[in-house]
């Protein structure tokens, strides 16, 4: 008797841990400050310019907007990281350019998104620099176990907002500052 007590205990112990592995408490994303939003450069316009824009093909950033320098660079919104994937079991990807948070129970993250804004403003004898990065990923409903409460052919794809790290804001400002330091000949690759 006692060892069937013990083998129905142990069963129900599995099982609520098993069950309890689904249960996940989201996280929104946490706020970072940088000191960094604008730098200021010498200026030579076609240097930053063909450095900015070098520097977003690079990260593989298609333009939809280019007003020059001084003006706007826009970015389309493009895959980040496709590895990214964050459910019930924690799976980070490959970048760490933002924070998503934690999904709520039965909700997952997948694939990370960017899109850069550059505007660029003359001030006098320098270019100053301002970079606005936007992040998100694709939130879906996926039940961990399978009898769930909402219909599993519904298609529940959400966009969710992520904050920016400011990792790939610095990438940039170090690029145009490498390239002027270089004093780079954009014509000779």
């Amino acid at each position: 008797m006692k060892i069937r007590t013990v083998k129905i205990f142990l069963y129900i112990s599995f099982l609520l841990l098993f069950l309890l592995s689904c249960i996940s408490i989201g996280k929104p994303p946490k706020k970072y400050e940088f000191p960094f939003t604008k730098k200021f450069y010498t200026n030579d316009r076609e240097l930053i310019h063909h450095s900015i824009v070098d520097f977003l093909h690079k990260k593989g950033f298609e333009i939809i907007e280019d007003r020059g320098v001084p003006g706007k660079i826009t970015t389309d919104w493009t895959e980040l990281d496709s590895l990214y994937y964050y459910g019930t079991f924690e799976r980070e990807g490959t970048t760490d350019y933002c924070d998503c948070g934690k999904p709520d129970m039965n909700w997952t993250y997948e694939t990370k998104r960017g899109k850069l804004v550059v505007q660029t403003e003359e001030r006098g004898d320098y270019i100053q620099a301002m970079v606005v990065a936007s992040f998100n990923t694709f939130a879906s409903y996926r039940p961990c176990i399978a009898i769930a409460i909402r219909n599993p052919e519904e298609d529940l794809n959400l966009l969710k907002k992520c904050e920016s790290k400011g990792k790939l804001e610095n990438e940039l400002f170090q690029y145009l500052e490498l390239k002027i330091r270089k004093g780079a000949d954009y014509g000779k690759k």
